[in-house]
Parts: C-alpha cells; sequence; structure tokens
C-alpha cells in the first residue's frame, strides 16, 4: 500500500513517554464531527446508549491509529471511528494499550472496541471485527540492507521485531519452515508493544529486520532521514499477514450489537463518501475496502497457511 501521508509521524520519545503511563487516553464530544443520526442511535445496545460513552483500546500503527505528544490520537481508523461515533450519539475515549492486552481487555469489558484487528477464520467464534482495512505485512531494515532484503529468507538467522498479540507471532512457526527448508537458522524473535518501538530497536541495532504493516514501514523509514529502508517480500505472499489481510475496529463476540451499530454507521459513510476520505487524505487509497466488503467478520483468511 503505497503511503504518501499529510500528517509525519509524532515524535518518537512522546509515544515511549506515553507508553510508560499506565495509560493514556483522551475523549471527545460526541457530535465533533458529524451530528448524532437519529435512525442509527436507535441500533446502539442500550447500556451504551444509557451512558453513552464507549472506551476504546489503540495501539500505535500509523497510519491508522497514530499515538501523538500528550496521548492526543489520531489516524484513519481514529477519524473513522470519531465519525461513527458522533453519527451514533456516543463519545468515544481513546486509551493506549500493549497489543497484548487487548483480547483480555475486550473479554474483561475494560475496553468497548478495539481501533483494529485483525480478522481471521480462527478469531471470529469469539470476536465481531469490522472490516475496514485491507493490509499487509513487509519488512524495515537497514537502509544500507535494502538491496539484499528482497526475500522472506532475509529474516532467518538475524533477530527480527515483531509487534505482541498480532499475526505476526503465528507466523514464527511458518517462518522457521522458510527458513528450514531453505537451509538457513531460525529466526532470532524479540517482541515490542507496538511500531515505533520496533523502529527504535532497529535504529539502535537491537534487531537487525522488522516485521510490521507495511504503511506503517514506510512512514518509518520516512521519518529516519534516510537510515532505515521499507521493504516487500513477494515471495511471502503465502504467508499469512504477507497476503492481503482485512482489518478494522473489533470487539468481543459477546458484544456483537456493538459492532452491528458501527457497521451500519461505516457503511452509511461509505455511501456518503465520509468512509473514503481519511484513506485518500492520508495517501493510502489502496487501503479501503469497496463498500460492499465493510462487513462483520468477513474475512476467509487463516492463521495457519
Amino acid at each position: 500500500m503505497p503511503s504518501t501521508l499529510r500528517r509525519k509521524t509524532p515524535a518518537l520519545a512522546a509515544a515511549v513517554l506515553c507508553l510508560a503511563a499506565a495509560a493514556c487516553g483522551t475523549s471527545e464530544k460526541a457530535g465533533s464531527t458529524a451530528t448524532a443520526d437519529p435512525a442509527l442511535s436507535r441500533l446502539v445496545p442500550a447500556p451504551f446508549a444509557a451512558k453513552r460513552t464507549i472506551t476504546v483500546a489503540v495501539v500505535q500503527s500509523p497510519p491508522f491509529s497514530v499515538i501523538e505528544s500528550g496521548g492526543k490520537v489520531s489516524g484513519i481508523n481514529i477519524e473513522l471511528l470519531r465519525t461513527a461515533s458522533a453519527r451514533l450519539g456516543l463519545t468515544p475515549k481513546f486509551v493506549q494499550v500493549a497489543s497484548s492486552a487487548i483480547v483480555a481487555g475486550l473479554a474483561s469489558g475494560k475496553f468497548d472496541l478495539a481501533s483494529q484487528r485483525g480478522d481471521f477464520v480462527e478469531r471470529q467464534p469469539a470476536a465481531a471485527t469490522v472490516d475496514l482495512v485491507q493490509s499487509h505485512a513487509g519488512g524495515l531494515v537497514p537502509a544500507s540492507a535494502a538491496k539484499s532484503a528482497t526475500s522472506i529468507t532475509y529474516v532467518c538467522g538475524r533477530r527480527v521485531g515483531l509487534q505482541q498479540g498480532t499475526v505476526a507471532n503465528e507466523t514464527i512457526g511458518l517462518l522457521d519452515g522458510v527458513c528450514g527448508k531453505a537451509g538457513k537458522a531460525r529466526i532470532r524473535a524479540a517482541f515490542f508493544p507496538d511500531s515505533n518501538s520496533m523502529g527504535l530497536a532497529l535504529r539502535s541495532g537491537r534487531v537487525d529486520v522488522v516485521l510490521d504493516d507495511r504503511s506503517a514501514n514506510q512512514i518509518a523509514a520516512r521519518a529516519s532521514g534516510g537510515k532505515i529502508a521499507a521493504v516487500d517480500f513477494p515471495d511471502a505472499a503465502t504467508l499469512p499477514g504477507f497476503r492481503n489481510t482485512l482489518l478494522g475496529p473489533g470487539t468481543s463476540a459477546a458484544n456483537r450489537p456493538l459492532a452491528e451499530a458501527f457497521l451500519a454507521a461505516f457503511q452509511a459513510m461509505a455511501k456518503d463518501g465520509a468512509y473514503a476520505a481519511p484513506f485518500d487524505a492520508h495517501g493510502v487509497p489502496d487501503a479501503k475496502l469497496d463498500g460492499a466488503l465493510i462487513r462483520i467478520n468477513g474475512s476467509t483468511q487463516r492463521l495457519a497457511a
């Protein structure tokens, strides 16, 4: 997904300071980006309609979810959630968390939604994910290694940065299989809470390569002043996460009625142009879906190849 962004990545130091706190959160008035739609508001489950607020877990993943200085959040998914929440008559409170905390937080009710989850068949019985984005993983390497990092076997024997709680975790065994068939050493995985911390680890030499969303990689490369580069691994297209994956706001299966209310809002936004606008503004139009593909648990992709 090409990424020519309107908005540059916030300072890495600010994101790290925010991570050091118990949680960084922001809330805003419903109606800040749209007027509540009576027909859509009636779809909101009673408990949420009564309190008129939802808590949304956010993991740093530019350009979809960006944690800025002071805990302010932005990005494509955040803008879409703001607009949809306003149309539903809800006030979203965005809370920064580590990706590894999302599943338990949704199950316990600590969070009502996650701003972005991968939609995979194995997860669907316990989750309700509204497909809004298509994306795939790629690599982030030192600029000096860009010309040699053309095959997924580049990761073999190297220290590989991965984000906790993502499909990359399930891919480790498959990558080790690829490396074994190529007669190369297994990867040495290191886990991090978000995209920014992986980028910092690469720039400091603690890892040799990062596997992350291609758009996030491109942003990190742009912000590095030429020190790191985003690369693709075309021969990894059969591995989960490395082919186009459906992503979007997600909640637990028990909260599916809330997901259905948001689905209705997003579908209305697809018809009037409000859905496409953030993708176009951030320079990633290829990441958006056709309106017919905006649905709950619509993916047929599995975590296992």
